[in-house]
């Protein structure tokens, strides 16, 4: 895979493992969490220790190979973070419900036309 980058706005399993999966074939991949409201990942696995670290294993073993950064997409501030992290990304792993992002200018017509910015 040449070097491509993903931005991961994901949460629980499936998006997660994709982006994963985009990091293990190389691609820059840049996870986007939720400030004050971990990932639940972060809370299972295993081991009890971890889990109440924060760091349970089902957390490390998808969040290996990605940056990260925590924004509140609600925030307009933090929107402005991450259009130009949207226009320079190739992917954009996203599972929430639909209709969700658009509301914030981050459905498909919003990220496209951040691209075209």
């Amino acid at each position: 895979m040449q070097p491509h980058s993903a931005v991961d706005a994901r949460h629980v399993l499936a998006g997660p493992f994709a982006a994963y999966q985009l990091g293990l074939l190389g691609a820059d991949v840049i996870r986007i969490d939720r400030p004050g409201d971990p990932d639940q990942s972060r809370l299972q696995g295993s081991d009890p220790e971890l889990n109440a670290a924060g760091q349970g294993t089902a957390f490390l073993a998808q969040g290996s190979n990605k940056r990260s950064i925590a924004l509140d997409l609600k925030s307009p501030e933090d929107q402005e973070t991450l259009h130009p992290l949207l226009r320079d990304a190739d992917v954009f792993v996203q599972n929430f419900r639909p209709g969700a992002l658009a509301k914030f200018g981050f459905g498909y017509d919003g990220w496209t036309a951040s691209i075209r910015a």
